[in-house]
């Protein structure tokens, strides 16, 4: 019944958006629609489990989609050309990002939008990568196992370095993969949110749950975090611990701005998701910040994560929840 309720909630607010947005919207003051707006992003409490990995399977849907279908016209000289030749002009530029969006875009915006269509979309897309790999595999080319594997295993890069022109660096193709789709899809579902077709269940939630856009504010920490200095054991002079310091500087003037912005333009502020002058920028500076402080070993950061852990529950335990929640901002 909780469920059936909630949905019927998640339903009642697209269909009061819709009629807010379209009909009363021209006859409400500035300041009327922008509470209206407030309200269309705030106040549910996500959804299931299973619906966000429904949503996230579209990802490597995707990317397995545009891979295949890729490597399948690059078949064709004309193609290939277009995509790997030297002398690539505007036309082939803007044909092959085309290309791209098609194939790697537009399965994301399908799991981010089109929710009652997915018992379709989800066999149409795997039905299209079935039968790109079966041409290839008719033409002779080398099959999705073969490029699979060849995605996951260590590749060392020589990269120039000051001061040592010949180190290598190890890097994994699936790490690439991963970082760029995540943040693909972040911005997708950051741009989308305002729109009526967004499911309102994808939205932060308010108090408790768990939404799609929740993960991925952790999995913008969690990405970044793998691939740090802290992670490659590469910080532990002084001079690149302030290095470091120094790299949440464009995050705090990006804070600044997009604060600077929203108030300029009147966007709507979700206080109860940040506060009134805080954002994800800062967010990200500030954990910049406090790793390049704590600079731990790599060998102790779980340990260090752990302890960080059971002391923010300790405090949440004793009251400091009632705070983060209700306090007035």
């Amino acid at each position: 019944n909780t469920k059936k309720e909630s949905k019927k909630r998640k339903v009642q607010a697209n269909m009061s958006a819709q009629d807010s947005f379209g009909e009363r919207g021209e006859k409400l003051t500035e300041e009327q629609y922008k509470r209206l707006k407030e309200d269309f992003v705030t106040g549910f409490d996500g959804s299931s489990a299973v619906e966000i990995y429904t949503a996230l399977i579209f990802i490597p849907m995707g990317l397995l989609l545009q891979h295949t279908a890729a490597q399948f016209f690059e078949t064709f000289s004309t193609f290939y050309q277009m995509r790997h030749g030297k002398d690539r002009g505007i036309v082939s530029v803007i044909f092959c990002t085309l290309f791209d969006i098609l194939f790697t875009v537009t399965p994301m915006l399908l799991g981010l939008t089109f929710t009652d269509y997915f018992h379709f979309s989800i066999p149409a897309i795997c039905g299209l990568i079935v039968l790109f790999e079966m041409l290839l595999r008719m033409k002779g080319t080398p099959s999705l196992q073969m490029k699979f594997w060849n995605n996951v295993k260590p590749i060392y890069e020589e990269r120039a370095v000051k001061g040592n022109p010949e180190k290598k660096f190890l890097s994994f193709g699936f790490l690439t993969t991963y970082r760029s789709a995540m943040m693909l899809q972040t911005c997708l579902a950051i741009l989308a949110v305002d729109f009526v077709i967004f499911p309102r269940m994808y939205c932060k939630t308010e108090i408790y749950g768990i939404s799609l856009m929740d993960i991925g504010t952790g999995s913008v920490i969690f990405s970044s975090a793998i691939v740090s200095r802290q992670a490659r054991a590469n910080n532990r002079t002084f001079a690149k611990i302030i290095q470091s310091l120094s790299g949440a500087l464009p995050l705090l003037i990006l804070g600044a701005a997009r604060m600077g912005m929203i108030k300029a333009v009147k966007y709507q502020e979700h206080v109860s998701e940040y506060g009134t002058h805080w954002n994800f920028f800062v967010t990200l500076a500030v954990v910049n910040v406090a790793a390049a402080l704590l600079n731990p070993l790599p060998t102790m950061a779980a340990m260090y994560g752990g302890l960080l852990c059971i002391g923010y529950q300790w405090f949440l335990s004793k009251g400091f929840s009632n705070y983060i929640i209700v306090y007035p901002r």
